[in-house]
């Protein structure tokens, strides 16, 4: 398969058949509602996670525990359910997978039988461990759970696989994109369901009615799958051609040795498998997370939590801005960047490093903490929807789309398994009982450092489209590459220049009049050694700033030199920040020195996102006869 460019954009309209679109849409919204589902009998585990610390006397650690055995599991599955799916066909998929997800959310519910008593609490601290019935002990019981919890995401990992084998068939490729923010206004609902449905149900009923009633809905969803969906367009008698093959791969067989070749031989693959990843530690850090913050924060319990305001905010806002993030990124996908996915993906993960920077200053109120909540949810959508959806039928085809949607969704679990059994110690490492949520402070940087790994390595794929051979360049397009060349070389010049004069004058200051800067910005001086220490530091500062002017007046910067200073800039937001999570540092300190921290970041997201782009341009054919 041939990888390149499609700046040209979207080419013909499609067309369909008479009748298609509409037995399309009754397909699609039959399998959207039963995703949307499996999204309830899987998210009502977070949505309910205060409700399991009340009756259990859970931590952070214990709930993560369980918790992350179901991303663990269904990261494993995916990977051998995908080529399965592929060869018994998405309809059977889904509805195995929703059969056994509707047994497990029942075992678990059925697990408060195991509770004689209740914990009792006394706000996050536990004053008496719940008692426990048929020898069970407080580690047997987390074992148990983590068990049926681990079953269920095994079924729960069809759901996935199957939707994207079914629409595969039913989408051309340049539907795609679009058609993935379609269907995530389906997929949403099941996340208004779990976040808000399911502590609703706990107003009225116990906890284990958050997993019954779910289960429940999966038995009448089955039979509404089995009846009214269709597997392919030729199974409702229909003929369309999706166009994600070459002609030799058309003419192939879809024989496993065929479907393992196309997805785990190739580059691009592994690539957006591993940016996939990185969403995965952004995503389940905010799911997992995100009521346990309210409650806790805030004082609330499951029940109460829907008439908090800022809670039922980010519940029903949440998917109105993944949603939104789905369909923009679609459309910009496959409209402005001619069907590429990389270069939509890059932008949504500055998005989400950006948001989570600001969520390390704004989560002590209920009302800045919903809002960042919600913008991050736009970016994160914004990305899974492209790499999920659109990005696995493009690169998988119809013949493998479900084994490539295997790779990248269970790279995306993968990695939320090890964040979440990290994050569970870490925020009970942070708990301060006579200072509710204090825990909260950290939760953000754990996965900021993952939303700018996966920039970078997206940005690797930036004009990469399945099934096109490489054209040569125009005139025209040799022209506009060179402007576009000139324009991130301004904004780069402007950029070092800037940063080099406000560094500089900075670091002059700090060197002569330490005592004075200290007082200002601290409002309490230094010790001599600390003295020396900062002087040190400004004249290093200083040769930084000598560099970054050197860069700043060259006509086209010197790519060592930008990467030099782009190095620096993140270095001087890791230190201090990691001084501030392991406490050697009161955060305090790092609030008296926050414009120059955010100065950095700006000046290194600027010189990541231009160098990144200078990278992509200079990396096509030069001329045409250099292709």
């Amino acid at each position: 398969m041939s990888f390149v460019d499609s700046s040209a954009g979207g080419g013909a309209p499609v067309e369909h058949p008479a009748g298609f679109r509409g037995r399309r849409a009754q397909n699609w919204v039959f399998l959207g509602l039963m995703y949307a589902f499996f999204y309830m009998s899987r998210y009502n585990l977070p949505a309910v996670q205060q409700a399991l610390k009340e009756a259990f006397g859970w931590s952070h650690t214990q709930y993560t525990q369980v918790a992350s055995m179901g991303l663990l599991v269904y990261g494993l599955a995916v990977f051998l359910n995908g080529p399965l799916a592929d060869k018994i066909g998405g309809k059977r998929a889904i509805l195995i997978g929703s059969a056994g997800a509707a047994v497990f959310n029942l075992l678990f519910g059925l697990c408060h039988l195991y509770v004689k008593h209740a914990a009792v609490m006394k706000g996050a601290t536990v004053v008496a461990p719940a008692q426990l019935a048929a020898g069970m002990s407080a580690t047997s019981m987390v074992s148990t759970l983590a068990v049926l919890w681990g079953c269920n995401h095994y079924f729960q990992s069809f759901g996935a696989l199957s939707i994207v084998k079914i629409n595969a068939a039913w989408f051309h490729v340049r539907e795609r994109g679009s058609f993935a923010g379609i269907f995530g206004i389906m997929i949403q609902l099941g996340r208004l369901f779990a976040f808000y449905g399911a502590p609703l149900i706990l107003v009225k009923l116990p906890w284990w009615w958050g997993f019954w009633i779910p289960a429940a809905i999966l038995v009448v969803m089955f039979f509404v799958n089995l009846f009214f969906v269709s597997s392919t367009p030729a199974d409702a008698g229909y003929e369309f051609h999706t166009a994600d093959e070459t002609k030799e791969e058309a003419a192939q067989p879809a024989t496993l040795g065929f479907v393992l070749r196309k997805v785990f031989a190739s580059r691009s693959m592994w690539l957006i498998a591993v940016a996939s990843m990185c969403i995965g530690m952004v995503r389940n850090s905010i799911d997992q997370i995100w009521p346990g913050y309210f409650n806790e924060s805030f004082h609330l319990s499951t029940g109460a939590s829907t008439k908090f305001l800022p809670y039922a905010i980010v519940a029903y806002g949440t998917p109105a801005a993944a949603v939104a993030g789905g369909l923009v990124a679609g459309n910009l996908s496959d409209r402005v960047f001619g069907a590429r996915r990389a270069p939509v993906i890059f932008f949504a993960f500055i998005g989400m490093a950006l948001t989570l920077a600001m969520m390390t200053q704004g989560l002590h109120s209920a009302w800045n903490g919903a809002l960042l909540l919600l913008i991050i949810s736009f970016f994160i959508q914004a990305a899974h929807s492209l790499v999920g959806g659109a990005a696995s039928m493009d690169f998988g085809g119809k013949k493998a789309v479900a084994t490539a949607a295997g790779l990248f969704d269970g790279a995306q679990y993968l990695a939320g398994a090890i964040i979440l059994r990290s994050l569970g110690p870490l925020l009970d490492a942070y708990k301060d009982p006579k200072v509710p949520g204090a825990e909260y402070d950290v939760w953000p940087l754990a996965p900021l450092p993952f939303a700018i790994i996966g920039a970078i390595l997206i940005a690797r794929l930036w004009y990469v489209v399945p099934g096109r051979k490489s054209p040569d360049p125009t005139a025209e397009a040799l022209a506009q590459r060179a402007r576009m060349l000139a324009l991130l070389h301004k904004v780069q010049r402007v950029t070092l220049g800037t940063w080099g004069v406000l560094a500089g004058a900075a670091s002059v200051l700090t060197m002569i009049l330490p005592q004075h800067i200290a007082r200002d910005l601290a409002g309490h001086g230094m010790p001599p050694a600390a003295i020396v220490q900062s002087q040190l530091y400004a004249g290093v500062r200083i040769g930084l700033a000598l560099v970054a002017l050197t860069a700043a007046f060259t006509p086209r910067p010197p790519k060592a030199l930008v990467r030099a200073v782009l190095i620096a800039m993140i270095a001087s937001l890791v230190g201090p920040i990691f001084s501030a999570v392991t406490g050697g540092v009161p955060w305090a300190e790092l609030s008296a020195v926050r414009w120059g921290l955010w100065l950095d970041a700006i000046v290194a997201a600027v010189l990541l996102g231009t160098g990144v782009a200078r990278a992509n341009l200079q990396s096509l054919p030069q001329s045409s006869s250099s292709s």
